[in-house]
């Protein structure tokens, strides 16, 4: 009796071992047969790159990509850091490549990775990162901003980290919409002194810092500062370094700085317009005599304010949007 009766456990366990075995193979199958069809479904509409510019240390450049797969679902990676892409019409994007001037990369790697739900495909493609010739520059600051004190130079050290600079990556991190139209423009008459991407000393120290902007000089303090082009203002503060600085939003990540400014005439969440006077040329923070030092980012990747004088993004999108 007790035979019997642990056989017909046995028996009903195998019962249902081969019930769940079934069922989850059926499913299994039909799970597999579902992703064939997205998989055979997606294949047929291939990621395409439509544009792409030439990458150089320093210089922003733009590529433009087409997808059917919904703009939730995707994902952009420069090299393993996910990037913002935008909307341009019609289902294509694009984004910026930016890379450090000083980066000792010879070779970059980027992959667009998109997916969903129901199906993941990624497009990987290498591409040349070209150097750039740079100067290098001496700088001497005035004694009162550059001393041998121990004192005053950790207290230039704590001022310039911990306030400065993590107010400004806060500022960098943030996304708006598109205020910006067409080119931008110089925003102060004057000679320009310094380029971006030279390479600096300061006091008699080595070469290990670049320029992060342009320095425009003009020996009367007080000449009009003008928006290089439409944007949202998200920072008027006065810095140690910097001296006074305003900041605008254009849009896609775009920003522009303006230092060492006399004065402010604008605020806070103004919206200004491309030529408008927002400040006034001095020579706050650390600075040699009155200039601006203006300086561009995409988030926060300093880039090369020339190319935004001489790139119409809205042409440029426009043509590839159109071919």
């Amino acid at each position: 009796m007790n035979n019997f009766s642990t056989n017909m456990k046995k028996i009903k366990v195998l019962l249902v071992f081969l019930y769940l075995a079934t069922y989850m193979g059926v499913n299994i199958y039909a799970s597999s047969y579902q992703r064939n069809i997205y998989r055979k479904n997606y294949i047929q509409e291939p990621v395409k790159i439509l544009y792409q510019e030439k990458v150089e240390k320093g210089e922003p450049a733009i590529l433009v990509f087409q997808s059917k797969i919904e703009e939730g679902d995707m994902h952009v990676y420069v090299g393993n850091e996910e990037v913002k892409f935008f909307n341009l019409h019609d289902n294509k994007y694009f984004f910026f490549i930016n890379y450090d001037i000083l980066s000792r990369k010879k070779r970059g790697n980027f992959k667009i990775q998109i997916a969903n739900s129901k199906i993941g495909y990624r497009l990987d493609k290498n591409f040349n990162i070209y150097d750039k010739k740079v100067l290098k520059e001496r700088i001497y600051l005035p004694k009162q901003y550059y001393d041998k004190d121990e004192k005053l130079i950790r207290r230039i050290k704590y001022l310039l980290s911990s306030y400065e600079y993590s107010k400004l990556q806060q500022i960098y991190k943030q996304t708006y919409n598109k205020f910006y139209d067409g080119k931008f423009v110089l925003p102060v008459k004057g000679k320009i002194t310094s380029l971006f991407g030279n390479v600096r000393a300061y006091n008699g120290g080595s070469f290990n810092s670049y320029h992060k902007g342009l320095d425009i000089a003009n020996r009367k303090s007080g000449t009009p500062i003008r928006a290089s082009n439409n944007g949202l203002v998200i920072l008027k503060e006065s810095f140690y370094g910097r001296g006074k600085t305003l900041v605008i939003a254009h849009g896609h990540g775009i920003k522009s700085l303006y230092f060492h400014l006399s004065g402010f005439c604008v605020n806070e969440g103004d919206i200004v317009r491309k030529g408008q006077v927002i400040g006034y040329l001095g020579t706050t923070g650390f600075s040699t005599g009155p200039h601006l030092h203006w300086e561009m980012r995409i988030y926060k990747s300093p880039v090369n304010p020339e190319y935004f004088l001489e790139t119409d993004l809205d042409k440029k999108f426009e043509k590839v949007v159109q071919n």
